[in-house]
């Protein structure tokens, strides 16, 4: 996982999840958004890693699509979901969550 461009999360099953955490979607935008990137790509990550890495967030947004892909070798199931948040940071989607499940 890493603060770029594009956010990339991770789908896991409500069992598994910590408490939620406080934080807005405006906030991540600010610490780690595309701006806070490319002004100092550094301590955006530094602050990815520190407050959103590994950590349960509620955030709503609109679904764009939801892309499967096979791993024959390794019998998995991926999904890729894209979706768009308001405001946006990107042109495209905002984030996209990656869900997989063993065949």
């Amino acid at each position: 996982m890493f603060c770029s461009y594009k956010t990339y999360l991770w789908a896991t099953f409500e069992s598994d999840l910590k408490p939620p955490l406080d934080m807005s979607w405006e906030n991540y935008i600010e610490k780690c958004g595309r701006e806070a990137y490319l002004s100092n790509n550094i301590n955006a990550h530094r602050e990815f890693n520190k407050f959103y890495q590994d950590q349960v967030i509620y955030w709503e947004g609109a679904f764009v699509n939801m892309t499967p892909f096979f791993n024959s070798k390794a019998q998995i199931l991926y999904y890729k979901i894209s979706i768009k948040m308001i405001p946006s940071d990107s042109p495209n989607v905002d984030i996209h969550l990656k869900y997989s499940r063993n065949i």
